[in-house]
């Protein structure tokens, strides 16, 4: 339920993002949307791994997920 909330939010921000004249902040946005995306992703797959039984794994990509952006 929160990925759906999450892919919910990202649309509507992807959507607001696109349709604003504005270019000023467009990069950031671009970026935002991106990581977004990314994240929801990585999150999908975790919980695909957990719901077949791959508790090992998915400990394991959430492991790596964390540790990828806790490097600076």
């Amino acid at each position: 339920m929160l990925i759906e909330l999450s892919r919910y939010i990202g649309t509507d921000f992807h959507r607001r993002a696109s349709r604003s004249r504005s270019r000023r902040r467009a990069h950031l946005n671009k970026a935002l949307s991106h990581l977004h995306v990314r994240a929801i992703q990585i999150a999908s797959e975790i919980m695909t791994l957990m719901e077949n039984g791959y508790a090992d794994g998915a400990v394991a990509h959430a492991s790596r997920s964390y540790l990828r952006c806790d490097d600076p």
